[in-house]
């Protein structure tokens, strides 16, 4: 029976829709062949970026809940050719927008076991144009699995990082915890950190836990803080309006407020309270026993960031004053002697009206503190008694 007009019209309508539904997944099947993607999406970053992007295996993709590259074996270079960031497997998801040809924009960012090189990373910056500093937009945010970070003389090993989402100028939320190495120390951190305004300046708030590694047993410390940051070319500071620190002795809990500043060399400057005398710490003669909670503490540091120069300490109550100096890497060397001196290794003087050693009142006080000197468990330095 010979088809009617309208039968063959119908027909041929089918056809083409057939056909061009073939044509489609033929151009789509082109277009999210794994190689080919990957290679095209990852050339067009490298070309923006002024970097070499390549990666070793096979990769994959998937379209759910939006297209995302599975990229096995990530390494990135700069054009001297050295490479800066590795990563296990990379997850990166874009918009069909990407896909088609438009500018490369990335909504989300996955990295399993990367590696970031600090002067790799500072070495590619120095090679872009000089133009204002705008944060990446991140919709879906960055996730990163047991990742490490390598400094001039630090690092952060066995890193776990989220941050939802990031934008310009918008508030972000990062939560992080790792290990902190810096020659021998150790120190494991749970962080979250409360971005206002994602950029160069803004208000933050840092909540950690972290525990210090120690020979003998491991110290626990808490952090609180809230403050704000600004990055220029030369200059990082942080104004901290307030921070509160519990530790556990001997290292000190307090509450107070610091300003760091960073311009090649480190500075702070710390004004606190002493919530109490660490059990740890020697043991003050009377009066200065009965009256050390609340104890006003100053800290001053100008020097290398791996602080090694001397740190001043003053701390003074009344008429009752201690102003020396300290070095922290000898400090932390006393914290973990199986045989500590008596006092912490540092010099300087202390002035007080009256002390009592054993049933003995001295009057108009002056305690001269050397770290040289030698000194055994138990002993206490010479004072000079104006009486």
């Amino acid at each position: 029976m010979p088809l009617t007009r309208r039968a063959r019209r119908w027909l041929t309508v089918a056809s083409v829709a057939l056909a061009l539904i073939a044509v489609a997944a033929w151009w789509v099947n082109r277009q999210l062949e794994p190689n080919r993607l990957t290679a095209l999406v990852l050339d067009r970053a490298g070309k923006t970026l002024k970097l070499d992007i390549r990666f070793n295996g096979t990769p994959d993709y998937a379209l759910k809940p939006e297209p995302r590259l599975l990229i096995p074996g990530l390494s990135v270079r700069g054009a001297d050719g050295v490479e800066f960031l590795s990563a296990a497997r990379a997850e990166i998801s874009l918009p069909w927008s990407t896909i088609k040809g438009d500018a490369p924009v990335i909504t989300r960012i996955e990295l399993d076991h990367p590696r970031l090189d600090i002067a790799g990373l500072q070495r590619w910056m120095a090679t872009r144009p000089d133009t204002p500093f705008e944060v990446p937009t991140l919709v879906d945010g960055i996730e990163v699995k047991q990742g490490s970070v390598i400094g001039d003389g630090y690092s952060f090993a066995a890193l776990d990082a989220t941050l939802p989402t990031l934008g310009d100028g918008q508030p972000a939320q990062l939560t992080a915890r790792g290990q902190f190495i810096r020659g021998e120390t150790r120190v494991q951190f749970n962080a979250a950190l409360g971005i206002a305004s994602a950029g160069l300046r803004s208000a933050f708030a840092l909540q950690a836990k972290t525990q210090i590694e120690r020979q003998h047993k491991p110290l626990k410390m808490d952090v609180d803080t809230k403050g704000r940051f600004a990055f220029d070319d030369a200059l990082t500071t942080l104004t901290l309006d307030s921070v509160a620190v519990r530790a556990d002795s001997p290292l000190p809990s307090f509450k107070g407020r610091a300003f760091v500043a960073n311009a090649g060399r480190l500075a702070f400057n710390v004004d606190a309270v002493l919530n109490q005398w660490p059990a740890d710490w020697p043991t003050l003669p009377a009066p200065l026993v009965s009256n050390t909670n609340g104890l006003p503490v100053q800290l001053k540091y100008r020097g290398a960031s791996d602080l090694s120069a001397p740190l001043a300490l003053l701390v003074k109550r009344d008429a009752t004053e201690l102003d020396a100096t300290v070095r922290v890497p000898e400090f932390m060397a006393w914290m973990d002697a199986d045989q500590a001196a008596l006092l912490p290794p540092m010099t300087g003087t202390l002035r007080t009206p009256s002390l009592d050693f054993d049933g003995i009142e001295l009057q108009g006080v002056e305690l001269e503190i050397s770290a040289d000197a030698p000194a055994e468990t138990g002993t206490a330095p010479a004072a000079k008694s104006g009486k």
